[in-house]
């Protein structure tokens, strides 16, 4: 517990670095930075052993090469949203929610294969412990994600 305890430490000291560099890197290198620094969060909240190792960070890779796609959906339709918010349909706002209500069924899918995969190669606990992970570093990117769309909405109100 310690060790997740000062990991989320990490990645928070690390949200409010990546947000830092926002400016001075482009998109691309931004993401990258974001999933090293995730990684080392993951890293050192399960401390795995070589075995397990081996056959974690391979799933680990495919899953979040997934799950990014689809979150970068789920942020385009959120901020879709945003953006006609002002002047948006009930059908144009029906058909966002329901698309964003699908990709979060289709990660918690995800979420269900990839959980299978790795509790038959690796420590079960672990898994368990990685997904925990996972669902907290999600948490608060959606949430940052939710401010900064939430933000920028009410500026362009003003």
């Amino acid at each position: 517990m310690k060790k997740y305890i000062i990991s989320l430490v990490l990645l928070i000291t690390a949200s409010v670095v990546s947000a830092q560099v926002t400016t001075e890197y482009s998109e691309y290198e931004k993401r990258a930075l974001d999933n090293v620094i995730k990684k080392e969060v993951v890293n050192n909240s399960l401390v795995l052993s070589l075995e397990d190792s081996k056959y974690f960070w391979p799933l680990y890779e495919e899953y979040n090469t997934t799950l990014g796609e689809m979150n970068e959906q789920y942020i385009t339709l959120l901020t879709k949203y945003s953006d006609k918010r002002e002047n948006i349909t009930w059908q144009e706002s029906m058909t966002i929610y329901e698309d964003m209500q699908t990709i979060k069924e289709d990660m918690l899918d995800l979420e269900a294969k990839y959980y299978k995969k790795m509790r038959n190669k690796i420590d079960p606990v672990k898994v368990v412990d990685y997904f925990n992970v996972e669902r907290e570093i999600k948490l608060r990117v959606m949430n940052e994600v939710a401010d900064e769309v939430s933000e920028v909405a009410a500026l362009e109100r003003n």
